[in-house]
């Protein structure tokens, strides 16, 4: 049986939601425990947003969508998506978009793990 430890705790730079699709995190050389996605509207704008976990060489679409096009609140209120035992495997991505570019924020956590 494999042995899983925390190799490191990541907290990816938030930034912004663009327009078309783009890779907001990548799993590189580990596989990684997603803990939780907080998306924020820093607008007064009606906005949506779009998050899929896609396997190394895959592309985003409907089959690995973990978000389809969810309004994302006028308010200011965080959007807070959180995972249990959720993983993305070495060299997968979680990748993203939003209804209107620049205007939702992302903040990604979890845990780089080491296999054995």
């Amino acid at each position: 049986m494999a042995t899983v430890s925390v190799n490191s705790l990541v907290s990816v730079d938030p930034a912004q939601l663009t327009g078309s699709v783009t890779t907001l995190y990548t799993a590189t050389g580990t596989k990684f425990q997603l803990t939780n996605i907080t998306l924020v509207n820093d607008t007064t704008t009606a906005v949506t947003a779009t998050i899929y976990n896609v396997p190394s060489g895959g592309t985003a679409d409907a089959t690995n969508m973990l978000l389809d096009a969810v309004a994302i609140p006028t308010d200011g209120s965080p959007l807070v998506l959180e995972f249990g035992e959720f993983y993305i495997e070495t060299s997968g991505t979680v990748q993203g978009l939003a209804s209107v570019a620049a205007q939702v924020t992302y903040h990604i956590s979890g845990k780089e793990l080491n296999v054995a």
